[in-house]
């Protein structure tokens, strides 16, 4: 094996250990700040609230609760995201709802650009992590992912 393979594979390796850091650091930071009864309560009152509304109210309700929710809520951003999306699969169909929603393979680099958009639409100034994070979970919706 040549020295420029070898230096590859090094630097490889070094990226992969890193990438295998950053996830064990991720999860415990969610299972630390993350508080699972609440997380399953919102899920619970999500697909209740669903059953009575439609997908856009749906995602009035989400962004209203995390408007004024700060920017590293950890656990009140789970506890939304995971509303909305149990509000989202017990709601009807909102016409036109999904319209505009990037693909995630095709618009991955537009992606931040349209929540952003979408979060300033609804009166919140960019960039609103809260805000983001319910409209990741409409984009995996519109696009099937959960």
């Amino acid at each position: 094996m040549s020295k420029n393979a070898k230096t590859i594979l090094i630097i490889l390796g070094i990226f992969a250990v890193l990438a295998g850091l950053c996830v064990v650091g991720l999860g415990f930071v969610v299972y630390r700040f993350a508080d699972t009864a609440k997380i399953e309560e919102s899920e619970r009152k999500g697909a209740e609230f669903g059953r009575t509304t439609d997908n856009l109210g749906c995602q009035t309700n989400a962004v209203s609760t995390v408007k004024n929710m700060g920017q590293v809520d950890i656990s009140g951003m789970l506890q939304a995201s995971f509303f909305f999306k149990s509000c989202l699969n017990s709601s009807r169909k909102t016409a036109n709802f999904c319209d505009n929603v990037p693909s995630d393979l095709k618009d991955k680099l537009n992606d931040d650009k349209w929540k952003d958009s979408e979060c300033e639409k609804n009166g919140l100034k960019s960039p609103h992590l809260p805000c983001r994070m319910v409209m990741k979970s409409k984009a995996e919706f519109c696009n099937g992912g959960f």
